[in-house]
């Protein structure tokens, strides 16, 4: 699977790269980091990064998404995805 660079990321979800970075070092997304090369974005990793954008448009707080993304890898530490987990939840309140 091909990887994207941060200004390809950002480009293809019509997001600032200082956005996207920041959102990876605060482990919101979790690129994988490969043997000494920069961490690129996969495909997943996209999809990842528009559940954030679209939890966001719904008037979650980045805050919020935090809080509960850190609830899910603590209850399911093998889930791969949290973050799709976590946007069916909101699609799916009333909260």
């Amino acid at each position: 699977m091909g990887t994207y660079s941060l200004s390809d990321a950002g480009r293809i979800l019509s997001v600032s790269p200082g956005r996207l970075g920041y959102w990876k070092r605060t482990q919101l997304v979790r690129p994988p980091v490969a043997d000494g090369e920069s961490p690129g974005f996969e495909f997943p990793d996209l999809v990842s990064a528009r559940a954030v954008l679209s939890l966001i448009e719904q008037g979650v707080s980045l805050r919020r998404i935090r809080r509960k993304l850190e609830i899910l890898r603590e209850q399911f530490p093998d889930l791969e995805r949290p973050l799709s987990s976590l946007r069916l939840w909101a699609e799916g309140s009333q909260r």
